[in-house]
């Protein structure tokens, strides 16, 4: 049984990196809150899409300075759900065959906040367990990391503590 799982694990690495590349075109996505103002200048941004299946996603970024680095250093934490009667939900597993159109839906996101922001140099991301009862399973956070290193040039630095991963993307 063990075999299969490696094998299945294996396939699926495989399968990201192969369909990583960001050929996927993503949905239309809105701005839907922000924390621009005279003082501070977006910090906070939601983004809101709706799949063709109706699934509707909250995008989150949230961008800090990091003073422990010389020179202007912003760290960028990327979280994304979907909404339901519930609320916002992280872990969900929607099984609907959308994953790479949501993949490449927040991969388009990020290059444009990206591209506007210079001075981010780090991102940060959590990817839940899929596995319940399973403290071993980085199958998300995996996924994360194939379409940041397909799509985002120049990784570097990765540190993994499990849970969270964090990549350095600019000097």
């Amino acid at each position: 049984m063990k075999h299969i799982t490696e094998f299945n694990d294996f396939i699926f690495e495989k399968l990201i990196l192969e369909i990583g590349d960001g050929g996927s075109k993503p949905y239309k996505y809105k701005l839907t809150r922000s924390d621009s103002g005279p003082y501070f200048k977006d910090y906070y941004m939601i983004y809101e899409f709706v799949t063709d299946l109706g699934t509707r996603y909250e995008v989150m970024f949230e961008i800090d300075e990091d003073f422990s680095k010389d020179g202007e250093w912003q760290i960028m934490k990327i979280e994304f759900g979907v909404v339901d009667v519930k609320g916002l939900d992280y872990s969900v597993e929607t099984n609907k065959g959308e994953l790479f159109r949501v993949m490449a839906t927040i991969v388009d996101i990020t290059k444009k906040i990206l591209k506007k922001r210079k001075n981010i140099k780090t991102l940060t991301f959590t990817g839940a367990k899929t596995k319940k009862g399973s403290k071993d399973d980085q199958r998300r956070n995996n996924l994360y990391m194939a379409y940041i290193r397909r799509n985002i040039p120049n990784v570097k630095n990765i540190q993994d503590d499990g849970t969270e991963i964090s990549v350095d993307i600019r000097e």
